[in-house]
């Protein structure tokens, strides 16, 4: 008899345990439509008389300190010094990706002259450029018998020279001092001057 009862419980616990999980769970009630809000009506603009001068707010924020000028990726293969002339602030040039072959003489902070087709520096060329902080000759056709034993010399205030990806097998002789950050990556170098 307790088989039975045990059988009878555990059939009516299955009835029931069916039950609860076959029912299907109450509908939510579904959402309130918003109001209805006015819509704005349309007006047209205004004819080009009836329109107010307005001041444009647009304008970058002026460059404060040095000014910089991008040449990149133009065609440029020779740079003199009568463009820049008038420009008494300009302090940066970039003149990367063009096809410079000869630089004279300037008064920059920051040169940036890589991916050109620079091959010869001579001693003194950069002479006059006493202000120079950062010379950036990475990716041209320089070699060691293309640059003079004083080409960087006269360069005191230089902090980064970069020189990578070049044709030299020597460090260049008479760096700087100052020089903070010297690039020679990506050449043929097996000498280190002492």
């Amino acid at each position: 008899m307790k088989a039975g009862v045990g059988l009878y419980s555990a059939l009516v616990l299955c009835l029931l345990m069916g039950a609860v999980f076959s029912q299907r769970p109450r509908p939510k009630k579904p959402p309130k439509p918003p109001k209805a809000t006015k819509r704005p009506s349309f007006k047209p603009d205004p004819p080009p008389d009836e329109l107010e001068p307005q001041e444009p707010t647009d304008f970058p924020p002026p460059i404060l300190g040095p000014l910089p000028c991008s040449l990149t990726n133009n065609y440029i293969s020779v740079v003199t010094a009568e463009p820049f002339n008038n420009a008494t602030e300009l302090r940066w040039v970039d003149m990367a990706n063009n096809r410079i072959k000869k630089v004279d003489k300037q008064v920059f902070e920051k040169l940036r002259l890589s991916h050109n087709q620079i091959s010869k520096i001579p001693s003194g060329a950069f002479g006059k450029m006493e202000h120079l902080a950062l010379l950036d000759l990475h990716h041209n056709k320089l070699s060691d018998s293309d640059m003079g034993k004083n080409t960087f010399k006269d360069l005191k205030n230089l902090v980064q020279l970069n020189l990578a990806h070049n044709i030299l097998k020597k460090m260049p002789a008479n760096i700087p001092n100052g020089i903070t950050q010297l690039f020679l990556d990506r050449n043929n170098i097996d000498d280190i001057p002492k």
